[in-house]
C-alpha cells in the first residue's frame, strides 16, 4: 500500500508538466481561431474572444472573462480586463512565467492597431509558443518518469524502513 500510494503521488506531481503542455496547446489553438476571426470576419475583439472554444476550460474562461469585461465596461484596456481574468483563474493555471508573459506582451499590443498589425502580433505570439509548448513537451516527459519513479522508489524505502 505504502509503495502504491507513494507512487500515485508521484503520478499526481508529474501530472502538473502535462496540464502546462495542455494549456499551451489551448492558448495556441485559441490564437489560432483569434487569427481567423481576426483576418476573414473583421469581428470586434469583444465578440473574437468570447468565440474562442478550447479544449481546457481555464484557458476558454480567461477568453470570455476578458470579452465579458471589455463589453461592461467600454473604457477598459484589453490589457487591463486580460489582467483581472488571469488573476480569476490564478488557481487553475499550470503555465510558467515565461508563458504568461508571452501572453501578456501579446495582449498589450491586441486592439491598437490595424488588422495587418494584429495578424502580424498573433503570428508573433505563436511563434514564441510554440517554442515554449516543444520545451514544455520535453520537460513534462522527463519530470512525469522522474516523478513516477521517485515515488515508487520512496514508497518502497518507506516499506522497508517501516518493516
Amino acid at each position: 500500500m505504502v509503495v502504491f500510494g507513494c507512487g500515485y503521488a508521484g503520478v499526481l506531481f508529474g501530472r502538473a508538466g502535462n496540464m502546462r503542455v495542455s494549456q499551451l496547446d489551448s492558448l495556441i489553438n485559441a490564437l489560432k481561431a483569434l487569427e481567423l476571426s481576426v483576418s476573414y470576419t473583421g469581428a470586434k475583439l469583444s465578440d473574437a474572444l468570447s468565440e474562442i472554444y478550447c479544449s481546457d476550460s481555464v484557458i476558454e474562461s480567461m477568453f470570455a472573462k476578458t470579452a465579458d469585461y471589455l463589453r461592461r465596461d467600454k473604457g477598459l484596456s484589453v490589457k487591463s480586463a486580460w489582467s483581472m481574468a488571469e488573476r480569476e483563474s490564478k488557481t487553475g493555471l499550470y503555465l510558467k512565467d515565461e508563458d504568461i508573459s508571452v501572453m501578456n506582451g501579446f495582449i498589450c499590443s491586441l486592439g491598437g492597431g490595424d488588422r495587418e498589425n494584429e495578424l502580424k502580433n498573433i503570428r508573433a505570439a505563436l511563434a514564441r509558443l510554440g517554442v515554449l509548448h516543444g520545451e514544455a513537451r520535453e520537460s513534462a516527459a522527463k519530470g512525469a518518469r522522474l516523478y513516477k519513479n521517485c515515488g515508487f522508489l520512496i514508497g518502497a524505502m518507506a516499506a522497508l524502513i517501516l518493516f
